[in-house]
């Protein structure tokens, strides 16, 4: 017995020597940063004709090494399991599945290793070489990624300086539509007449049949090779009595080879602060315009919705007897909004709308533009409705207007917060699941392309109103209840209850 206390004395100083060395591996590890979030949540969907219901858990979690002679190394894994928008009739009851590891049977669950890349800095500048995420304002930040290098400075005072080209990449709602395509399908295209809603399943099939894609699962392990490069430059500064006063604005452009002219996004915003952080005014304008190649297409072997999704865009979308959904060249959307904080109250209020042929003026859905609502741009999980690259903006003929606005108040570690939303314009907008009706397609636009069949496009005029409340403990753990409703030619509601943890 003493003498496995004297060893084991003799580890902790040895230990203790090795600590105190300083080697260049106890730098890395001393120095080491955990970055990302945890969050599981359950939502109730529910629409016209139906609901569904169903639990999500979602872990992202990037380990970055300390520096070593200014190289350091980030490697992350992404984990996510079940669905945030429940198809209609889908129950919880499946969702906790066994011990002995994740069926990836829900088409969207997945596990990966979501960053691994080699960073080098210097003076206030870096450089990023691996797969990394999408940092962009066209993309979602969190599971948009692609392979290639970056490059970020901030030499110049007031001044930040980004570039990035990629040579393969992947962006989460097309992921999410190709999923939908190879699930869903096209089995009945060409006739309607034999496609109706089975009552047991809550889904369209064709005489009996599953609807469903030849090419079911080719959606796995695809990635886009359209040479990607972006590039952007930011400014910030801060000026007059105390430094109340702040302007900040920033210009990127996005050119995909082969797919996407120009893309590009600008914002600009003034501040004026007074007594903290929390008592301001603030004025923000943004503006996203695109511009698709004439022969645009998506360089994929493994995604055949996405490689064969400009030449049949008209025919999967088309409704027979309805004018053919074409595709928008140019896309656009502008957004203004005026926003006070003081005493614990917030107050936002903003519009947007749309210019040229179509908007779907971004890779995401939402990227940097800042609206408010919780449901009218999320309602589907493939990003067909907002302002995404092949959402219902990248029909030609299509626009979108809003005017919205955003109330909270915070009281301690509690905030209530109301969201208004009013949508209008001819925006080719995706109807929930199981609100098609086959017997009268006169008062649809067309079909979502990778739901062909099975839910319908319309032009409508709606709104959304969303009463939350959440429970903050400082910036790390959020518990967040909502019930977000829409109301007029949209009809459907969410209600979801969401605990998140930031590292």
């Amino acid at each position: 017995m003493g003498r496995i206390a004297f060893l084991g004395l003799n580890g902790i100083l040895l230990l203790v020597s090795v600590l105190n060395a300083k080697t260049p591996l106890i730098d890395l590890v001393q120095n080491a940063n955990l970055d990302g979030f945890v969050f599981g949540r359950f939502t109730q969907d529910g629409g016209k004709t139906g609901n569904g219901n169903g639990f999500q858990f979602r872990i992202k979690a990037d380990l970055s090494t300390g520096e070593y002679k200014g190289f350091s190394f980030t490697s992350g894994i992404f984990f996510s399991q079940g669905s945030g928008v429940p198809p209609k009739n889908r129950q919880v009851w499946d969702d906790i599945q066994g011990s002995r590891g994740v069926r990836m049977k829900s088409q969207y669950d997945i596990f990966s290793f979501n960053n691994l890349f080699v960073k080098k800095s210097l003076f206030k500048s870096y450089a990023q070489v691996g797969e990394m995420n999408l940092n962009t304002p066209f993309n979602d930040k969190s599971t948009d990624r692609a392979i290639g290098a970056s490059f970020s400075s901030k030499d110049l005072k007031d001044f930040v300086f980004d570039f990035s080209a990629f040579g393969s990449w992947m962006a989460d709602d097309l992921y999410s539509a190709g999923v939908g395509y190879d699930t869903n399908g096209v089995k009945c295209e060409g006739s309607l007449t034999g496609v109706k809603l089975n009552p047991k399943t809550g889904r369209f099939d064709c005489r009996g049949k599953t609807l469903g894609a030849n090419t079911k699962g080719s959606i796995w392990g695809a990635g886009i090779g359209n040479a990607l490069l972006i590039g952007g430059v930011g400014y910030g500064k801060k000026f007059g009595f105390e430094n109340r006063h702040h302007f900040r604005a920033k210009l990127y452009d996005l050119y995909a080879h082969k797919l996407i002219d120009y893309m590009i996004f600008t914002e600009a915003s003034y501040r004026y602060q007074w007594g903290g952080e929390h008592q301001f005014v603030n004025v923000l304008f943004q503006l996203a315009t695109a511009g698709v190649n004439n022969k645009a297409e998506f360089q994929t072997k493994r995604s055949q919705f996405l490689a064969t999704y400009f030449k049949d865009k008209v025919k999967r979308e088309t409704m027979l007897g309805h004018a053919p959904q074409e595709l928008a060249q140019s896309r656009g959307v502008y957004n203004f909004q005026v926003s006070v904080e003081r005493h614990g109250f917030y107050a936002m209020v903003g519009t947007f709308g749309s210019f040229a042929q179509g908007y779907a003026s971004l890779i995401d859905n939402v990227g940097g533009l800042k609206t408010a609502g919780k449901l009218w741009n999320g309602s589907q999980g493939h990003g067909s409705m907002g302002f995404g690259l092949i959402g219902g903006g990248a029909t030609k003929n299509t626009s979108m207007y809003s005017v919205y606005s955003q109330l909270d108040y915070r009281y301690k570690n509690l905030l209530f917060a109301l969201d208004l939303v009013f949508v209008t314009g001819k925006n080719n907008f995706t109807l929930w699941e199981g609100d098609t009706d086959l017997s009268d397609l006169k008062q649809y636009r067309g079909w979502d392309p990778a739901y062909r069949g099975f839910r319908a496009t319309k032009n409508a005029t709606f709104g959304e109103i969303t009463p939350s409340i959440a429970y903050k403990v400082g910036n790390r753990f959020t518990a967040q209840l909502y019930y977000a409703n829409l109301f007029g030619q949209i009809r459907m509601y969410r209600v979801r209850c969401q605990l998140t943890y930031s590292f």
